[in-house]
């Protein structure tokens, strides 16, 4: 009778509260937003810069809602993480003009020294 009072009990409640995969995500969004933020500062007269500090806004605003609980703080958090792919995925195409059209692959191709494996870029 206990046993079924507990299943009774467990079945009924409610995850309420940040903690878990959303923290975690809150977490993330944070730290972008510091770096991309760093990094548009850094870059501030250049169009790399403006888009750096436009996903630090993003991703600072989006981390401040979730943290809050603001129901549209799970839209700017989608946004943002849709804006992210798409960045990431143009920076692996190849420039047109370039003379080494494998220039993106070589960031995935693992390079072997004396003491560990690392990855490098080739000029």
């Amino acid at each position: 009778m206990a046993e079924q009072a507990e299943m009774i009990v467990a079945a009924d409640s409610r995850l309420t509260g940040i903690g878990g995969w959303l923290l975690l995500l809150i977490i993330k969004l944070w730290v972008s937003a510091l770096i991309r933020g760093l990094g548009g500062i850094v870059e501030l007269g250049q169009i790399m810069g403006g888009v750096n500090l436009a996903f630090a806004l993003l991703a600072g605003t989006s981390a401040f809602l979730l943290g809050v609980k603001n129901p549209k703080g799970v839209l700017f958090g989608k946004l943002f993480l849709v804006a992210d792919v798409i960045y990431y995925a143009l920076e692996l195409v190849p420039p047109t003009s370039s003379t080494n059209p494998s220039r993106p692959q070589d960031f995935f191709v693992p390079r072997v020294s004396t003491s560990s494996i690392y990855f490098v870029q080739r000029a």
